[in-house]
């Protein structure tokens, strides 16, 4: 009895070939399972939807069949054509995926035909199509660059996030409503007689916000304008906010605008920004605020959202270098269990002292040994030396240099024996505040307490790590642990670690 062949369906769909019938998906989802079933193979799909197959780390079902590969799990890997294994355009993926399937015995399929890597005339037809895959891919891409250049110069909008207010509208088009448009128009002539800060406080908009709207290049895309490399101003194919007119006269009046600063009057609105002592505990960098604002469809409502997330948010998940704290945390899910971890600590703060006291009566500084020991071999060397002075067997230069050398050493090491042999005294200031209640307490009044009471917050995935100005020994400082409830968004690449 013959084994059954393990067969991996490999399928994907690269957003360039949208119009090319062959590669819906919907086409290979039924297919290539139907095929390998006539075959008699044991199939497993493996599918990535719809990707860029340019870097094949990147495709994360495509890296599981690869190892599985390793694992000597699979027998054949089957595709709707072989440039859905990779699309990388020096096509050196794609000979390393041949090169992988070689060496562990497994063939390559496409509907009608079987291509085994072992067969020195197959491997050529191998290479051949990798080439030819690899030739494509370079054409669609100069292709795409002189496309997009040309788009540039005419004026069309190239895509991404448009400008408030302006709105995406498909085909490389952007608009703006009639609302939208009048009161852009209002902050920008508002702009050229008061500040920055004068106006936010008026339109209830961000400082930095209208600081960009007053930049170079946002005023060329108001007024619909576009500067080539050369110079050369051109009209774009979108409608202007303001008149060339209206645009000189912000640029006149915002050049010689200082930027804007946060002034230091402006109410915190988290309880641990700008403290410097909220850290991510993967990367060492500090926990960023950030806040955002939910329109409600129906009904109009407006809501506002403030939450965590590490400095490093920039990195792409799945990097190397990325940080397990990417994704956004709710501000209350860190703030509350804070605050009352926060309130036991001082509501013990008697009882820890106590038993920091009895921990210094029992164990004490100890003399360290290895200290004393370097001390007296300093003060001998510093000995030998005055006795060559006194005999003139060194020059005055050297001996000089050599005895500051020597004395500083002994001043350091006397430091640190009287540094490491005293205990260290509790922090005073927090027996001030036993007995309060932080629920009776403004956010600035806490925040002020917490940067008396709290050295530094190290932020896992599900828990945190806080360190409080108090010592629970000599030389150790009084920790705490408290553990939250953090669900990532449903987008998030992000598995609890």
């Amino acid at each position: 009895m013959t084994r059954q062949l393990n067969c991996g369906i490999y399928i994907r769909k690269s957003r360039k070939d949208r119009d090319k019938e062959a590669h819906r998906l919907e086409v290979q989802r039924e297919q290539l399972p139907a095929y390998a079933s006539a075959q008699g193979w044991r199939a497993t799909v493996f599918d990535d939807d719809v990707a860029s197959g340019a870097d094949q780390a990147k495709l994360p079902l495509l890296q599981e069949l690869i190892e599985q590969i390793r694992r000597s799990e699979m027998d054949i890997v089957l595709c709707i054509e072989l440039s859905r294994l990779s699309r990388d355009d020096s096509a050196v993926q794609y000979l390393q995926f041949i090169d992988l399937c070689r060496s562990h015995g497994v063939k390559l399929a496409i509907p009608g035909q079987i291509l085994d890597p072992a067969d020195p005339s197959q491997w050529l037809i191998l290479m051949m199509q990798g080439g030819l895959s690899s030739v494509e891919m370079q054409q669609v891409k100069r292709r795409m660059a002189e496309g997009r250049d040309r788009a540039w110069r005419i004026g069309q909008y190239l895509g991404g996030p448009p400008p408030w207010p302006y709105r995406p509208a498909g085909n490389r088009q952007i608009v703006v409503t009639p609302e939208d448009k009048e009161k852009a128009r209002q902050i920008l002539h508002r702009l050229q007689e008061a500040s920055v800060y004068v106006v936010s406080q008026e339109f209830d908009l961000a400082p930095s916000t209208l600081s960009r709207m007053t930049t170079r290049d946002r005023l060329l895309k108001y007024s619909a304008k576009r500067e080539l490399d050369d110079g050369t101003i051109i009209d774009c194919q979108w409608e202007p906010i303001i008149d060339e007119s209206e645009m000189l006269a912000l640029r006149k009046a915002s050049a010689g605008r200082l930027p804007y600063h946060r002034t230091g009057r402006e109410a915190a609105t988290r309880l641990l920004t700008g403290l410097g002592m909220f850290m991510c505990a993967y990367c060492g960098k500090t926990m960023k605020g950030h806040t955002d604002k939910k329109t409600y469809r129906r009904s109009g409502r407006i809501e506002t959202h403030h939450y965590y997330r590490c400095n490093r948010y920039k990195i792409r998940v799945g990097e190397p270098t990325e940080c397990k704290n990417q994704s956004l945390i709710y501000c209350h899910k860190i703030d509350e269990p804070l605050l009352l971890h926060v309130q036991h600590t001082l509501d013990r703060v008697t009882a820890i002292r106590d038993a920091y006291e009895r921990a210094v009566k029992n164990d004490g500084p100890k003399t360290d040994v290895d200290l004393e020991r370097q001390i007296a071999e300093q003060e001998r060397r510093l000995a030998r030396l005055i006795d060559a002075i006194a005999d003139d067997t060194m020059t005055k230069e050297e001996a000089k240099q050599k005895l500051i050398e020597v004395r500083e050493n002994i001043a350091q090491l006397r430091s640190r024996q009287a540094r490491e042999g005293t205990p260290p005294e509790q922090l005073g200031v927090l027996e001030e505040f036993q007995g309060i209640s932080l629920a009776d307490y403004s956010l600035e009044e806490k925040r002020e307490l917490l940067s008396i009471v709290v050295k530094d917050i190290r932020l896992r995935f599900d828990r945190m790590f806080i360190t409080y100005n108090l010592y629970e020994a000599p030389g150790k400082l009084y920790t705490g642990r408290v553990d939250i409830c953090r669900h990532p968004a449903h987008n998030s690449k992000l598995k609890r670690q």
